[in-house]
Parts: C-alpha cells; sequence; structure tokens
C-alpha cells in the first residue's frame, strides 16, 4: 500500500510474480501482470495473487476512468469493467497507443510514431481518430480550457499547426520534457527537463 499524502510505503508484499502496473478501480484492486489480469475487493488483505479472481490477459498499464471501469493495454486499447466477481473488457482501438491522459472533456491517446491521434468520450464509449503530423505528442490539461499542445523535434506548440514552434526564451529543452503546468493567472509556462541537474525554468506568454 501507498500512501500518496505522505508519499511512504505503509505495506509491502512480495505476490511471487512481476507486477506490471496496479490500480484502486471505485471499490476492487486490480492488477495486471504477464498472462493476467487479478482483480478482488481492495479492502481484503491478500496474501497471494491467488487469492484473488483472474483472466486471462497480457495487459501492461492499469488507468482507472470511472467506479467500475478502466483503461489497459494489451497490443490493443481495452476498456474493463468490473462488476462484482466478473471482470469483462471491450477493444476500444484496435492498436496500443504510447499513452493515455484524460483531458477536459473525456480522453486522448497518442499514437506519435503514425500520423494520428485518438479522442475519447468521458464514459470512455467511443474512440474518434485525428489526422495529425507524424513524430508529434499532444496533451491537453484535464482542468484547463481545453487548449491542445502538442511537442515535438522543433518545439512545443499551441494546437495542431506544423509550423511557428513555442520554445521558451532565453532557454532551450533538449530532451523530452517530463512536466509542464501553466500558470493561468501569470501567463507562465514551467517546464522540468530530465537531463541532470534539472532546472524548472519558465517562459512568458
Amino acid at each position: 500500500d501507498y500512501n500518496d499524502q505522505s508519499w511512504t510505503v505503509t505495506r509491502s508484499l512480495n505476490v511471487g510474480a512481476e507486477v506490471r502496473s496496479a490500480a484502486i478501480v471505485g471499490s476492487t484492486l486490480v492488477v495486471s501482470t504477464a498472462g493476467k489480469l487479478y482483480y478482488g475487493s481492495a479492502a481484503t488483505h491478500y496474501e497471494s495473487l491467488d487469492q484473488m479472481h483472474s483472466k486471462e490477459r497480457n495487459a501492461g498499464w492499469l488507468l482507472p476512468i470511472g467506479e467500475n471501469t478502466f483503461f489497459f493495454n494489451d497490443g490493443y486499447l481495452y476498456r474493463g469493467t468490473v462488476s462484482g466477481d466478473e471482470l469483462s473488457f471491450s477493444v476500444l482501438i484496435d492498436r496500443q497507443p504510447l499513452d493515455v491522459q484524460p483531458t477536459a472533456d473525456g480522453y486522448l491517446a497518442n499514437f506519435p510514431t503514425h500520423e494520428y491521434y485518438y479522442t475519447i468520450s468521458a464514459d470512455a464509449g467511443t474512440a474518434t481518430r485525428v489526422t495529425t503530423p507524424l513524430n508529434i505528442h499532444h496533451s491537453q490539461a484535464p482542468d484547463g480550457d481545453g487548449t491542445m499542445w502538442t511537442l515535438s523535434d522543433d518545439g512545443l506548440r499551441r494546437g495542431d499547426a506544423v509550423d511557428g514552434a513555442f520554445m521558451p526564451n532565453s532557454y532551450h529543452i533538449t530532451t523530452t520534457p517530463y512536466y509542464l503546468t501553466y500558470n493561468n493567472s501569470d501567463k507562465l509556462l514551467y517546464l522540468a527537463s530530465t537531463t541532470d541537474n534539472a532546472v524548472l525554468p519558465s517562459a512568458n506568454n
């Protein structure tokens, strides 16, 4: 168990398997390993994954999206649903995205090595393909105004435009930024890089 307020581990357990991802989906604990998805009550203390229900799936990461629904990847992007002792799933996108992010009105699935990304409805019921230039990563703040930001080798841009790259004044990030946040009141964009001795620069407008 992990306390994300104090950043401390409150309980650990060796389950004898490589855990790829774990998530709390409503009142259910879901765990993905090589070959199986395990699930059971989040209130139960399990000494072994074998004490949980399981389904054959070679899932990677898990992303909760509702009280009983979650995304997971397994070559494709799936929508999983937990109902009591039952776990069901369906293909949402017939290919595997690099990542899935919450947005202001749903979710966004990135495919930067292809010329498209997908927008996903808030209930994860529909996915819509959007054409975009190659090698571009998209992002939209879930609590923002709906503005789409794109990141490519040329820099950071507002929207899907293929020109007019925006780079912070007097600062150049040579590796992929791992953190971006925008301060609306001060009109400042803060970025942190993955380089050694990373700093947190700011850029006006």
